[in-house]
């Protein structure tokens, strides 16, 4: 036993090693922006990247690009560096071939092989790679070419800029009547800065070296993650799940720079109000002083949402400022108000997630004896914390109900997902939401597959009570809780009846009638005081300013779209419980017949599906128009085969934009992976 677990321990150790060599190897091949015509806008000056720049006015697939680097009044440009301009190609991942010159032929697959011709897939708004500029040559040509069918082009600056060039020109020759561009793309210039291995692992374990907080969940998550490894060879599956998904999480959370992840400058702002000042949120609700510190130490407003920017630890002198002001407890500063910053805002606990900001009073007086990073940190650790003890509630759940262990492994796999990783290990209301919706989901799963009706009746009502309680976390769960009450309430009543005259029986009626009393009163309450409509229209989404009341269209489709994820998995638990008393051979039969029809409407669907368009950041949808946005774009995201590369964003991880961002090409490969496996599903 002592050999395995070494061997197992090597491999783990091997794997957790390779992973630091990787990033080692980043830092030797990092660069710089020596170069560029529009810098990354700071947050403090309200605009956002995409509001410096407009893409092509036509796009095509091959472009012939002249560069004029000499001239009077060109600013020099460092020998060695790469070009590289700003694909703009409304959400499509593109293959790029970049050739030197402006070739005639077509693209050559074995040119491409033996690199001289270089392919690049570039997702939107990424950049591509023209290479370095020839020294002492008067003009720089270089051509672009597309593979996929769809057009593509460039982003193009509101106010050019051209200062390291003295001329530019783009044509298109698969378009001889489209009129030469002249006003240059958006460039920069980068140039190798590779950093040393020890400045590389200086920078990467700074904050877990400046927060005892972090250092602690750092090695419990370093055991977690050893012990579920022995348990998973082990087939040990519930103990296995139970380590791994929190040892992720929590060493997700550990390599996260302060205020990252799920908006977490203005949750965290919250929780420190909540704790130190709650009065400020019925005054000006200004954000607390002592984040504003740590916020400008750490340079947040500078790096944040882009990937290519490091975080402002990167020489000995920055992190010697940041540890200084790290250690401070700052506690008469925690309960001033500091000024406005950008994207750092007090959300009132009164109307958001109640629930989920005043649980932070409970630590509070150990919260308050902790330094500025390390109350901080706590946040993140203590919302995390407790997103993982609903998920571990709901694996005793699926343990108690005797399911298999592949659905046990099943139920860690979605909760390792990056987005699910990402959200949970965030100071945020989603991080409990999702702790709160795998609990449901145990529920469901469990009372779906027992052949109990005690365990049935008490799983609807394990998930009546977490939807309830879910709503002060997150207003939607109530979509979850008014049904499942209904349908628990309904149970209870027929359980009752069939129950034998008697006291039990009478104890039974009696809880019963108290229950619709109160979930009466419930009702009529929230309807007098207008409760309801508050609870409804105060979601995420983007809805109308006033919600109209019952004669709103816009009221009963909000209540349908909310309700319709509910209904189908409610039939689909329906259908289970029911297979179960189909005989063999038409379960057989019936079995044929859904292969079938998913598998047509699977091949007609990947024909048919178009791409679609996403306005996301300039539009704004009344209710009706934006529903139908979402239904296009979710038909799109699984069946058309280039569609934007956001979503694949969102589903391998949202905070990719925020710490590490995967490869373009990853991206892709899973989106058109993801692709041939729907379509090789029901097969």
């Amino acid at each position: 036993m002592l050999k395995r677990f070494l061997l197992r321990s090597l491999i783990l150790a091997g794997l957790l090693l390779a992973c630091l060599a990787h990033l080692v190897w980043n830092g030797r091949h990092a660069t710089e922006i020596v170069g560029e015509n529009i810098p990354h806008p700071r947050l403090a000056s309200g605009y956002r990247d995409i509001d410096l720049w407009h893409p092509s006015a036509s796009f095509g697939r091959v472009y012939d690009l002249i560069f004029w680097p000499a001239g009077p009044g060109a600013k020099p440009i460092r020998p060695g560096a790469r070009l590289e301009i700003q694909l703009a190609s409304n959400g499509r991942t593109r293959l790029l071939v970049v050739r030197k010159g402006h070739p005639n032929a077509d693209v050559s697959g074995l040119d491409i092989l033996l690199g001289r011709e270089r392919l690049q897939v570039v997702a939107d708004r990424e950049w591509i790679d023209l290479g370095p500029l020839p020294e002492g040559a008067e003009r720089f040509d270089c051509q672009i070419t597309g593979l996929l069918p769809g057009p593509f082009g460039f982003a193009e600056p509101y106010q050019p800029q051209r200062d390291h060039f003295s001329g530019f020109r783009m044509r298109r020759p698969d378009s001889p009547l489209a009129k030469p561009a002249r006003d240059i793309l958006r460039y920069r210039l980068v140039s190798a800065a590779p950093v040393a291995a020890s400045e590389t692992l200086a920078r990467f374990s700074f904050f877990v070296s400046c927060s005892r907080v972090l250092q602690v969940t750092g090695v419990l998550a370093l055991a977690l993650l050893f012990a579920g490894w022995w348990w998973l060879f082990e087939m040990r599956y519930a103990r296995a799940v139970a380590c791994l998904v929190p040892a992720v999480t929590l060493l997700h959370a550990c390599c996260l720079a302060p205020f990252q992840g799920a908006d977490g400058a203005s949750h965290a702002g919250t929780v420190e109000a909540v704790i130190w000042n709650p009065e400020v949120f019925e005054q000006s609700g200004a954000y607390p002083k002592s984040l504003v510190l740590l916020y400008e130490a750490i340079g947040y407003g500078s790096w944040v949402r882009y990937p290519d920017v490091p975080v402002s630890v990167d020489s000995p002198e920055r992190r010697a400022l940041v540890r200084r002001v790290s250690g401070l407890r700052l506690e008469a500063e925690a309960a001033q108000e500091g000024p406005t910053l950008p994207d750092a805002f007090l959300i009132n606990p009164r109307t958001r997630a109640p629930l989920y900001y005043k649980a932070f009073r409970i630590p509070g007086p150990l919260l308050r004896r902790m330094s500025v990073l390390n109350r901080l940190e706590a946040y993140v650790v203590l919302s995390a914390g407790l997103s993982l003890l609903l998920f571990g509630l709901g694996l005793l759940i699926l343990v108690r109900a005797r399911l298999s262990g592949n659905i046990l492994l099943s139920y860690g796999l979605l909760a390792l997902l990056p987005y699910s990783v990402g959200v949970v290990a965030s100071c945020s209301n989603y991080s409990l939401a999702i702790g709160i919706g795998q609990l449901l989901a145990a529920c469901l799963v469990a009372g779906a597959f027992s052949e109990e009706p005690r365990t049935r009746l008490a799983m609807a009502g394990f998930f009546s009570l977490a939807s309830l309680a879910g709503i002060g976390v997150w207003d939607d769960f109530v979509f979850f809780a008014v049904p499942s009450t209904v349908v628990l309430t309904v149970l209870s009543a027929h359980a009752a009846t069939r129950m034998p005259a008697g006291s039990r029986r009478r104890v039974a009626t009696g809880a019963l009638l108290v229950l619709g009393i109160l979930l009466a009163g419930t009702v009529v309450f929230a309807l007098v005081t207008g409760r309801i409509r508050y609870a409804i229209s105060s979601f995420g989404a983007r809805l109308p300013k006033a919600l109209g009341r019952f004669e709103d269209p816009s009221f009963w489709l909000l209540l349908a779209a909310a309700a319709a994820p509910f209904v189908i998995c409610l039939g689909l638990a329906l259908a289970i419980v029911r297979s179960r008393h189909i005989p063999e051979k038409d379960r057989r039969r019936a079995a044929f017949v859904r292969c079938g029809g998913v598998t047509a409407l699977f091949v007609v669907m990947f024909l048919v599906t178009p791409w679609t368009s996403v306005p996301f950041e300039s539009v704004r949808f009344d209710y009706p128009d934006l529903v139908a946005s979402h239904w296009s774009a979710f038909w799109s995201n699984n069946f058309a085969f280039d569609q934007d590369v956001l979503s694949w964003k969102m589903y391998w991880g949202v905070f990719g934009y925020a710490d590490v961002a995967y490869p373009d090409a990853l991206y892709a490969v899973a989106r058109w992976a993801c692709v041939g496996l729907f379509l090789a599903l029901p097969s």
